[in-house]
């Protein structure tokens, strides 16, 4: 009888260990692929894919991040007019959606002689990239240990989109003089939120030789590290009045104008910072940012 007691014991421990539980800093899940038109073009090797929860620090503050990544081959080259990532949502056994996660990125080319579908991925393997951090007042303002709890206890598939339901793919054939790398270019895709209007004067009127010697480098990378928090903050408050205006707040729309407007100037902000620093780090934060926005703007619309 000891020896049944002891069984039931571990496997009592196990089963709490696969479930995960409240303070659970990792979840294993299914990948269930929806890929539509993008999976004529590239498959996700990973048939299951592991989230981890970890605490750690950014710019001196603690912060909570949600980090992960799958293995993506591209089997044929592709262009899109949007930029390439993975919207992801996590559900139970039933299928019943239980909450969403960050986005995964995927490192893309440029090709401007492309025309609009300008971003490009070439065949090959690659890992796709998940990484967002929380500072603990705002994990706590979004119930995010709530919702990850849930994931935890409940949570049995990933299915995984791409990130926009209006983008679109096709066969990429160009490759010519003008095909540059992600991390060699500045680029502000703020203008495919409809609600967003960004002038090129905006930008290509800037004058950054004029600019470039006013502070240190690491003064510079310090001020960009806050433009991007406030960037984060206001597409939070943007969203929050997006959200008003879809549930009829008609007060909410000049708001809503006035806070996207906000928006664009900060990511401007960020462009010259980031231009005259010369970190493509701060693009792919940026971006980051940005994908998260216009997947979450997608629910208003």
């Amino acid at each position: 009888m000891k020896k049944i007691k002891t069984f039931l014991s571990i496997s009592i421990l196990v089963t709490l260990a696969s479930c995960g539980g409240s303070d659970s800093n990792s979840v294993t899940l299914t990948v269930d692929p929806q890929l539509g038109q993008l999976g004529n073009f590239i498959s996700i090797s990973d048939n299951e894919a592991t989230i981890k929860l970890i605490d750690e620090k950014e710019d001196g503050e603690n912060v909570k991040s949600l980090v992960s990544s799958l293995s993506i081959k591209v089997n044929k080259s592709v262009a899109s007019d949007y930029s390439f990532g993975l919207s992801v949502t996590v559900e139970d056994e039933d299928h019943i959606e239980i909450s969403d996660l960050p986005s995964y990125h995927i490192d893309y080319d440029y090709d401007w002689d492309n025309g609009e579908f300008h971003y490009v991925i070439q065949p090959g393997s690659t890992r796709a990239r998940m990484q967002e951090s929380q500072t603990l007042q705002e994990w706590k303002e979004d119930d995010s240990q709530e919702h990850w709890n849930q994931i935890c206890k409940r949570g049995k598939y990933l299915v995984v989109k791409p990130n926009s339901r209006s983008a679109k793919f096709i066969a990429y054939k160009g490759g010519g003089s003008s095909t540059v790398l992600q991390e060699n270019i500045m680029e502000i895709p703020i203008e495919e939120i409809e609600t967003v209007s960004v002038e090129t004067e905006e930008i290509t009127g800037y004058d950054f030789e004029e600019n470039s010697s006013a502070g240190t480098t690491e003064d510079i990378k310090e001020e960009c590290e806050k433009a991007l928090q406030q960037y984060k903050t206001l597409t939070k408050e943007a969203l929050a009045l997006a959200k008003k205006v879809k549930e009829g707040d008609t007060d909410a729309n000049l708001e809503l104008i006035q806070k996207t407007s906000e928006c664009t100037a900060q990511a401007t902000k960020i462009m010259e910072l980031a231009n005259k620093c010369d970190d493509p780090s701060i693009i792919v934060k940026y971006q980051k940012i940005n994908a998260d926005y216009l997947k979450d703007l997608q629910k208003f619309k």
